[in-house]
């Protein structure tokens, strides 16, 4: 190798070398469904989760199934506020997401005027990433047979 393609070679390298490091993640997610207290889905829910440390806010509106997702979030601890036309403001306080968390929050909306608020100071369930499933049982026994080649029709 002659000393003219060196640099070449060290820029390359170095490029495959970032890829790797810089994309190893460490962020956080939220994400859930929101109903009403019967158990329907309240479609187009706007939904903001704001880092109570650094100020920074996050906002998605749910589709029409009442589903919302909010990623690339760091880890520290949040606030979640739901709002929706017809019902009260819901409000999920310091919660905390660590490296690599996928927080599942469902939403219980409340009829009612926007400028009430309903404070949620409970617990929020968390999802483990690490405790997943990794295994799916399959059974061997069919559920139909084929007839053989020496049976007569």
């Amino acid at each position: 190798m002659n000393y003219q393609s060196r640099p070449a070679l060290l820029v390359l390298l170095t490029a495959l070398l970032a890829g790797t490091v810089f994309g190893q993640s460490f962020q956080a997610s939220v994400s859930g469904i929101v109903t009403d207290p019967t158990g329907a889905v309240v479609p187009s829910v706007k939904v903001t989760v704001t880092d109570t440390s650094r100020g920074v806010s996050f906002t998605t509106m749910g589709n029409q199934d009442g589903v919302y997702s909010i990623n690339n979030l760091t880890p520290s601890t949040y606030t979640l506020t739901a709002e929706a036309a017809g019902f009260q403001t819901h409000q999920l306080t310091a919660f905390p997401l660590t490296a690599k968390q996928e927080a599942v929050l469902n939403i219980t909306m409340h009829l009612g005027a926007t400028n009430q608020t309903v404070e949620v100071q409970a617990e929020a369930q968390m999802v483990d990433p690490s405790n997943r499933p990794s295994a799916v049982l399959l059974t061997t026994s069919p559920s139909w047979t084929c007839p053989s080649s020496t049976e007569m029709f």
